[in-house]
């Protein structure tokens, strides 16, 4: 009771701060809170603008998670790829400057080249033989000493030529061995993102919002207590309701001395009707009936009477 004795007091009073925090238990909460609370419901404020678009990177998965070595291309010049018709025309060349057969791993072997074997510097050079380059054999050296018969001029290109055949088989094995990732990687982005988007829920519901409300309600606390606003409020109500009962104590009283007046003529004017009649009736008993003389000694209700054989000596004797 004191406590609300002090709020009623701070707010209508003359002398009242309006001042409520005091009353409330309020008074811990100053500037420095404020401001606090504030900041908190700026970092809050953007939490609730954190949205995570779980689509945004299907465009690239969806480009990418079926990617193999079959759409692998390299280029060393102009013309010559790993295509088939580009591993053919290298076929050709070694073959032309060799004599022997020479194919790759993972592609078709030239025609006169029935079994392709790995490489074997023990065997003869021959027409016949078919063998696979991988990427370190035949190496510089192994061709320099296998085709002994070749110009410095011609062994130059020849090396040339079986460098660029070990590089194109190193980049078929590389194809062959690829591991795609993005299907794990996929899976990996979908798990998370749902994760998150899951957790930001959480947080705005269980932590962002009771923490926001708390913010609020303390810069409520701060701001928003001051009630000596509602002073001249009551003084208007006040003045307003004095006004109003005086003008209906006044109309009242009014009514009521007309309603007496009113009830007091009322009554007079009964007295006197009532007299008028008392007074007739006093001086005089009855009235005469009309066409039958009235005996003086009381004897007009005899038979002639009541059967109209009496009449007057004029009405009677004007016969005889």
């Amino acid at each position: 009771h004191t406590d609300q004795f002090e709020a009623l007091a701070s707010c209508v009073a003359a002398d009242g701060d309006g001042d409520l925090r005091r009353s409330l238990g309020l008074d811990a909460v100053g500037p420095s809170e404020v401001a606090a609370a504030e900041r908190l419901l700026g970092s809050l404020g953007g939490l609730a603008a954190v949205r995570l678009d779980n689509t945004s990177a299907e465009a690239f998965f969806l480009r990418y998670e079926n990617l193999n070595g079959t759409a692998y291309t390299a280029n060393w010049n102009s013309s010559m790829n790993l295509g088939q018709r580009g591993l053919d025309d290298l076929s050709g060349e070694l073959h032309a400057m060799s004599q022997e057969q020479w194919a790759f791993s993972f592609r078709k072997a030239p025609p006169d080249c029935v079994l392709a074997m790995p490489f074997s510097v023990s065997t003869a050079v021959s027409t016949k033989n078919c063998w696979l380059v991988n990427k370190v054999s035949p190496s510089d050296q192994q061709i320099r000493d296998r085709y002994l018969l070749s110009s410095p001029s011609q062994m130059a290109v020849l090396n040339l030529t079986f460098a660029r055949a070990r590089a194109s088989a190193q980049a078929l094995e590389s194809e062959y061995v690829m591991v795609n990732e993005a299907p794990r990687v996929h899976r990996s982005w979908t798990k998370a993102s749902t994760d998150l988007t899951t957790a930001l829920a959480t947080a705005r519901a269980e932590v962002a919002a009771p923490a926001r409300q708390t913010a609020l309600d303390m810069v409520r606390a701060a701001n928003a207590t001051d009630c000596s606003s509602v002073r001249a409020a009551l003084l208007f109500s006040a003045r307003a309701l004095g006004d109003d009962f005086v003008r209906a104590q006044v109309t009242l009283w009014a009514c009521s001395s007309i309603l007496a007046a009113s009830c007091l003529g009322l009554t007079a004017l009964y007295c006197f009707l009532w007299h008028l009649r008392q007074s007739g009736a006093t001086h005089r008993s009855g009235f005469p009936r009309q066409g039958f003389p009235v005996d003086p000694l009381g004897r007009g209700g005899g038979a002639g009477a009541d059967h109209g054989g009496g009449f007057s000596d004029d009405e009677g004797g004007g016969g005889g």
